[in-house]
């Protein structure tokens, strides 16, 4: 009888985590479809869609590095960096279901003008499922103030 509560409580606790493990999707399925462009992100605080794509990788090794690229697109659908904000984007990842731990390295976004962004050298240091946290930090008075964040989750 305890055997089988525990099971029930178990099952219970992985549904309600939402675990990748029971979503039926294969991994490389989960993958294209979180990393694929999706008009569905959206930076608030600088009035524009975040289209992400994975240039290399994501990679669970941490030899290995991943990079990815982030586009800023208007309302009218072109790549465009908002000119009156002096701000940039940073990014950190987790892995939610193993304690919350980071990568190996969480890397750097380097602004390549004209609302492109290039995130370079993430060493995640195993597959799994990990969330990639996105902040913009927009700078106020000589102050740099983190004005939002939003997160993309895959599996790999």
């Amino acid at each position: 009888m305890r055997r089988a509560l525990w099971g029930l409580l178990s099952l219970v606790f992985l549904v309600g985590c939402e675990s990748p493990l029971l979503s039926g999707e294969s991994t490389s399925a989960h993958r294209a479809a979180k990393s694929a462009v999706s008009s569905e992100l959206f930076f608030s605080s600088l009035n524009r869609r975040l289209v992400f794509v994975w240039l290399e990788g994501p990679f669970g090794n941490p030899t290995q590095a991943s990079s990815f690229e982030i586009l800023l697109v208007d309302q009218g659908g072109r790549l465009s960096s908002p000119e009156e904000l002096e701000f940039e984007l940073s990014s950190w990842a987790a892995m939610p279901y193993m304690g919350g731990h980071g990568p190996a390295d969480d890397g750097f976004i380097e602004n390549l003008g004209g609302g492109r962004f290039r995130g370079q050298e993430l060493y995640f240091n195993m597959p799994g499922y990990w969330e990639l946290n996105l902040q913009v930090w927009i700078w106020k008075n000589g102050v740099r103030e983190l004005a939002e964040e939003i997160s993309l989750s895959f599996d790999f």
